[in-house]
């Protein structure tokens, strides 16, 4: 029914049926928002509406992953509203200090230097920057959760779940049925 653009047909859909309308997607009623101003009435969690649909959908896979207590997949509620904002908090000082950009900065020229490494120059394979960018990206979060100092490569754990978030995207791609 949606075709290979759903987005699209939502958007269809949308000036025949109003900005928030309800569509049966595969075996899920799910509600569809369209339009800034519809998308934030919906979503804002200042009125009691907009704290019930800040929420993921219960997929099974969700509730077995991490025992049910991760961050990404877990239930919401006032304690994640509390943690996101709390955290927004952090963020924003980060920013206004300028340690944050020190951070992004030395990131960024580790970055480049692994990039122009010689090694690499004589290697066939093209370059692939996905593992880099994803090591940068987790080792600036890294140190701005754990101070300047902190580095990912002291810590033997937090490696091990960068090179198993393939493995659990594969996982999720195929298992997420809607």
């Amino acid at each position: 029914m949606l075709g290979r653009y759903p987005h699209r047909a939502m958007t269809l859909l949308s000036r025949r049926l109003g900005p928030i309308y309800s569509i049966r997607l595969g075996r899920r009623q799910a509600v569809v928002v369209n339009g800034r101003a519809a998308v934030r009435a919906a979503f804002s969690t200042a009125v009691p509406a907009g704290r019930q649909l800040d929420d993921r959908p219960d997929f099974e896979l969700y509730r077995h992953y991490a025992g049910g207590c991760s961050i990404s997949f877990g239930r919401r509620g006032r304690a994640l509203r509390l943690h996101r904002r709390l955290a927004r908090g952090i963020i924003r000082r980060l920013i206004t200090s300028g340690l944050a950009e020190e951070i992004i900065e030395r990131e960024a020229a580790t970055l480049v230097a692994a990039w122009t490494d010689d090694r690499h120059q004589h290697d066939d394979r093209r370059l692939d920057p996905a593992d880099g960018l994803t090591m940068a990206v987790s080792s600036a979060i890294y140190s701005m959760c754990y101070g300047l100092d902190a580095s990912i490569a002291d810590d033997p754990e937090y490696r091990q779940l960068l090179k198993t978030k393939n493995t659990n995207g594969d996982v999720f791609a195929i298992a997420k049925q809607v």
